[in-house]
């Protein structure tokens, strides 16, 4: 699978920057891994959506969209 592009709102960076430290931190690891297989194990489709996706990281859920 080939490599895809990373574009973060402008909310959920500053939502981010709120988050402690070793949570931003598995965060920012999950949402890069995102950009080499944007449909890792636990991934799930949200329904009414065909791009939608999220991911839960800890006690966060990632929304993204592929």
């Amino acid at each position: 699978m080939g490599s895809f592009e990373l574009r973060w709102k402008a909310s959920a960076v500053k939502e981010l920057k709120a988050f402690p430290e070793e949570a931003r931190t598995r965060v920012l690891v999950a949402v890069s891994a995102l950009s080499e297989d944007p449909f890792p194990v636990g991934n799930r489709q949200l329904r009414g959506s065909r791009t939608a996706h999220r991911l839960r990281i800890g006690d966060y859920r990632v929304v993204y969209s592929v």
